[in-house]
């Protein structure tokens, strides 16, 4: 669950730094939300020294592990804590997803809690050009066709089988974690390598790739419905409306530009329309995405306050409020791809390679391109398109996207993966849940759906606030693997709604 002042910061540096780090498929990067927020945890540990004896290390990985011809190699780097470890030959492994490796994964959460119990080694590794792991010596175009999904897997792969001949594990049993595009990495490693992997736990896994992610809105919709009021739902969609069928007159974005305080002029191009409306919708799908009751009933307070006669002038009101009333805010498309274009190594947030990604394997654009839509219909796929093509390759347009999501479902499987011992966790207020397995799943693997839960809340560290359906769920993840570690099959049984 994000932090309320965590969850503020991360608006700011997207929309008051002209999208500094536009990352994510929907300009923000969730993996390094869930980053941050074990950054913030440990702050509140009363022996902060107990983090300070990790040490990193790094293993030889191929460039490409699929050509022979291509002999180059580079250092991906991983780190360990053997401090629970009893000889067992159990050992986890959280797998890295779209940002710098955390190493705090060893010492907290979930997999930490579980290597406790269960006396298990625990590494953590990080993604191949992401954070210090890097391949080459750039972010180009040609330098990131190295950069996919199934070359990250035949690394997690090749680690594994070294740590074996380096620890000298006997007949060991592997367990990965993930947490979001981790999640999904940890269900395809179990699926691609059942060799190497006893059992994964995916968290908050997407595992459907699609190019037009409307689905995500339409739960942000739900949430904001649930926790702040039909009445205030509707303010927003009225506000957008008004927008969309206003934002082509000249005056009318005048207007809009100091009404939002934006720091540039307002132009009629399409894109830029469409980075406005993104831009404005942040302050409500954040705390939307995080359930943040609080900042939602904050937001929706000033959205059905009829002393404000306008909807508009309500949505300007609560997004200067949610970013700060000395602070401009630049919704540039221009921004964006320059940004993007930057093909240099830089602060490790991984904005440019997990948009490569996204432009070839899973699409996932969070959409809002229909007239009913809550948040309007100027968030489109051509948004979308003109990132991945002017960014990358003019060839990575939307028919090219669609098809990539396609073979990458073809690949793995969608939400048909025929996988035995994963556990798949969702919460049902996760708008990325919709892209994962919550009910029915393969045989011989389990399907954990919190009610009321968020993005990974299963995979981050105990707190007092947490509700007794995420308590009953990590509980429920740690019976299921105390029966698989001792190799036994868990029960066939009724998956029950955590």
């Amino acid at each position: 669950m994000l932090i309320p002042h965590l969850v503020t910061s991360l608006y700011l540096l997207v929309s008051v730094t002209a999208y500094d780090a536009p990352q994510q498929c929907g300009l923000w990067n969730r993996d390094e939300d869930i980053s941050r927020i074990l950054d913030e945890f440990a702050t509140r540990l009363p022996r902060k020294e107990d983090l300070t004896d990790i040490r990193f290390k790094t293993v030889t990985q191929r460039l490409d592990h699929f050509a022979p011809s291509v002999m180059d190699t580079w250092e991906q780097r991983y780190a360990e804590n053997l401090d629970h470890y009893r000889g067992n030959n159990l050992i986890f492994l959280m797998i890295g997803g779209a940002g710098a490796m955390n190493e705090l994964w060893l010492k907290l959460g979930l997999m930490a809690k579980q290597a406790e119990k269960f006396k298990a080694a625990t590494f953590v590794i990080e993604h191949r050009f992401y954070g210090e792991s890097r391949p080459g010596r750039d972010l180009t175009t040609k330098s990131l066709q190295y950069l996919s999904s199934d070359q990250a897997l035949a690394d997690y792969a090749h680690f594994i089988t070294q740590m074996n001949l380096e620890h000298g594990y006997k007949n060991p049993k592997w367990i990965v974690f993930g947490a979001s595009y981790g999640g999904s990495l940890a269900a395809w490693l179990r699926y691609k390598y059942p060799h190497l992997v006893y059992a994964a736990v995916s968290s908050s896994g997407s595992l459907f790739a699609k190019a037009d992610f409307h689905e995500w809105f339409e739960v942000i919709t739900k949430s904001l419905s649930t926790l702040g009021g039909p009445k205030c739902v509707e303010a927003i969609k009225t506000a957008n409306k008004i927008m969309s069928e206003n934002v082509q007159n000249k005056k009318k974005r005048e207007y809009y530009r100091d009404l939002f305080d934006l720091c540039e002029p307002f132009e009629g191009d399409k894109k830029e329309i469409s980075s406005f409306f993104w831009s404005l919708a942040f302050p409500f799908f954040i705390p939307a995405q995080s359930l943040n009751k609080k900042e939602i009933e904050k937001g929706c307070a000033i959205m059905t306050d009829e002393s404000i006669k306008s909807p508009v002038n309500r949505y300007a009101k609560y997004n200067e409020q949610f970013r700060g009333n000395e602070l401009c805010q630049s919704i540039k498309y221009s921004t964006i791809i320059g940004t993007l274009n930057d093909t240099a190594y830089g602060c490790g947030c991984g904005g440019r390679q997990w948009w490569y990604q996204c432009c070839t394997e899973f699409g996932w654009y969070m959409t809002s391109n229909r007239k009913d839509d809550t948040f309007g219909d100027k968030i489109d796929l051509e948004f979308f398109n003109g990132i991945c093509t002017e960014a990358y390759d003019t060839k990575f347009d939307i028919p090219f996207v669609e098809n990539s999501a396609n073979e990458t479902n073809l690949h793995y499987g969608g939400y048909d993966l025929p996988v035995t011992r994963v556990i798949f966790v969702t919460g049902k207020s996760d708008p990325w849940a919709t892209l994962s397995i919550t009910s029915k799943p393969p045989k011989g693997s389990i399907a954990i759906s919190i009610k009321g839960g968020t993005h990974c809340s299963d995979m981050l560290p105990e707190r007092d606030t947490d509700t007794e359906q995420v308590k009953r769920a990590r509980a429920k993840i740690s019976r299921i693997l105390e029966r698989w570690t001792k190799g036994k099959e868990f029960e066939e049984e009724e998956e029950e709604e955590e």
